[in-house]
């Protein structure tokens, strides 16, 4: 009897899955293609943006989800497809696709660089090269040269990445015994000439200052019409260390600025090689800064592009490095800026969500580009400050908050 009723317990059991699957698999997201027509030989370009819509068409029914394709790595890939068919069924399809770096290496070089007898370190890293993908292209120097010997020597510096796409500059690589010293200049530019010449409606004009300019007559700088400030807050120690370091002035400036409700800005002299140094960078400014009234943006300040072709860096790199203090600053309820040069803006940075603070030492810049706040000089004169300082003109009024 017992084996009868074990029996019929199974038999139960096996009705209960068959019934199971079958109502599972009538609700299974099939493979299905026969209505959609899928695009062949799709090919992507690195870091750009492509969507599913671009390349499928379902023939009755309606695509799903319109997600965008992963072209952050060069190679071949699969997109998956979900749409709905003409009976209202989910189904299931793929997207085979490659992608490609066709964009060359960056070579920034004059056509001559001069060392010292001696030099013991890599020529090709002389000049800043750089690719948009690959973070170590190959550099070569193709040439004989001595650099234990003076002269003159004609060399060619080729930089080749991984998808074999090459950029070769020609220089001349000068070895001299010693270098020739030069007088520096004491060209002065008056606060009070290039308010006169730049304050409108539309304009103020002021002042970033670090440790630089010392002890500060604050009560001078309003005197003599200074409108706003952008300080440094600190700075990282250097490449091979972690460490953040606070400005020595930056409490004493800032409480006096606050005090004397002049608007006040930040910036934070990075080293950041990795977008997880850009976040620890950004939420230690944010907590210095955190008990002070903050209404100009907060700025991410790299500028050792001397360095930048030992770092290991792509383009891509470097500016989502930025991207990622600038957006970590942002959503903590700031503003955000990125701090360059007219050359660097014009050859190395992509960031459009973000406005710009242009450095350009001129008395009218060619910058094409967008910008909110210029940077003009940096040897300005002014009384309360004793030694040069830089010199800003900010243009949107309403990033002062």
């Amino acid at each position: 009897m017992k084996k009868y009723i074990i029996f019929i317990i199974l038999i139960l059991f096996m009705g209960l899955g068959v019934l199971f699957y079958l109502y599972v698999d009538s609700y299974r997201i099939r493979e299905d293609y026969q209505y959609v027509v899928v695009k062949k030989d799709i090919i992507l370009k690195v870091y750009d943006e492509y969507n599913i819509s671009e390349f499928v068409e379902i023939t009755d029914g309606k695509l799903l989800e319109d997600e965008t394709f992963d072209s952050s790595k060069v190679g071949e890939g699969k997109k998956r497809i979900l749409y709905l068919n003409k009976n209202n069924r989910k189904r299931l399809a793929y997207i085979d696709y490659k992608v490609i770096d066709d964009i060359s290496p960056i070579i920034l070089a004059t056509s001559s660089k001069t060392v010292k007898k001696g030099y013991d370190l890599p020529i090709e890293h002389l000049f800043l090269s750089a690719d948009n993908y690959d973070s170590i292209p190959d550099r070569e120097i193709v040439g004989e040269y001595d650099v234990n010997s003076v002269g003159e020597y004609n060399l060619t510096l080729k930089v080749t990445d991984s998808s074999n796409n090459v950029t070769s500059k020609d220089f001349v690589l000068k070895v001299v015994e010693s270098f020739s010293t030069s007088t520096p200049s004491n060209t002065r530019t008056n606060y009070t000439d290039i308010f006169n010449t730049h304050k409108n409606e539309n304009t103020k004009i002021g002042l970033d200052i670090s440790k630089w300019q010392g002890d500060i007559d604050f009560n001078k700088l309003l005197e003599n019409n200074v409108e706003f400030v952008m300080l440094r807050v600190g700075y990282q120690k250097d490449f091979n260390s972690d460490t953040n370091i606070i400005d020595p002035y930056f409490y004493n400036n800032i409480k006096k600025l606050n005090e004397l409700d002049i608007p006040v800005g930040v910036y934070f002299y990075s080293y950041a090689t990795t977008t997880k140094e850009a976040h620890e960078q950004a939420l230690w400014v944010l907590n210095k800064i955190k008990d002070y009234n903050i209404s100009l943006p907060i700025v991410f300040d790299f500028e050792s592009w001397d360095k930048f072709s030992t770092l290991k860096l792509s383009l891509h790199d470097i500016n989502e490095i930025s991207k990622t203090f600038l957006s970590t600053i942002k959503v903590n309820g700031y503003d955000a800026m990125n701090y360059s040069s007219k050359f660097y803006l014009e050859n190395i940075w992509n960031i459009n969500e973000y406005p710009v603070w242009l450095a350009n030492y001129t008395s009218k810049t060619e910058y094409t580009g967008d910008y909110v706040m210029w940077q003009l000089c940096n040897n300005g004169k002014i009384d309360g400050i004793n030694g040069n300082v830089d010199i800003d003109v900010l243009y949107d009024l309403n990033i002062i908050k």
